[in-house]
């Protein structure tokens, strides 16, 4: 196999060279409304990589970016973090095999307990390269069922925040405390 960022030959999708290179990981923090976004590296750098999603070669692609976000996360947490707190994840309508965000909290699992499939959004709306007002005006319809958790939210990338938003306002209507969001990316950073 050849690593798809410089194409050397490598047993991973990123050889250790671009991983180091490229896949470096640092906190950004972003306030959307009264909620704070973790999210670890800039969109503009790694759009590239983000868009593998929607082919088959993006699960390794996005776990090795999820791995090393989480090591990074668990060498420096923001907050305390609490053994019982749950990780649900953002998910679209599948388009392919996997679920993105379930890869995410599956390489978070060591630091929260993942919940899958449990923020599924019922809008098969693509929100890609959409403008504000398009997902102000199309939420994604998400459903939470899990009741009374401490949870944090996690997403491959934020953009104008109203996935997140509309996560926390679900959560908090079925009981349950959003304490933060994580996403890989930040579209603003």
């Amino acid at each position: 196999m050849r690593c798809i960022v410089c194409e050397a030959l490598s047993l991973r999708a990123i050889c250790t060279a671009c991983q180091e290179e490229f896949l470096v990981p640092k906190i950004q923090v972003r306030l959307i409304e009264n909620i704070k976004v973790y999210s670890f590296y800039s969109f503009d750098s790694l759009q590239f990589l983000l868009s593998s999603k929607y082919y088959s070669i993006g699960s390794r692609i996005y776990t090795i970016m999820a791995k090393r976000a989480m090591l990074y996360f668990k060498n420096h947490p923001p907050s305390h973090i609490n053994k019982t707190t749950y990780a649900l994840g953002i998910d679209s309508p599948l388009y392919n095999a996997y679920s993105h965000t379930a890869i995410i909290l599956h390489a978070f699992r060591k630091i929260f307990i993942p919940i899958y499939g449990e923020l599924r959004a019922q809008n098969k709306v693509k929100y890609a390269g959409k403008s504000l007002e398009f997902r102000r005006n199309n939420p994604r319809g998400l459903i939470y069922k899990s009741g009374n958790i401490d949870c944090v939210v996690m997403d491959d990338v934020i953009t104008t925040g109203t996935s997140m938003l509309e996560a926390r306002d679900v959560i908090t209507k079925g009981g349950g405390n959003f304490l933060y969001g994580i996403t890989l990316c930040d579209a603003a950073i």
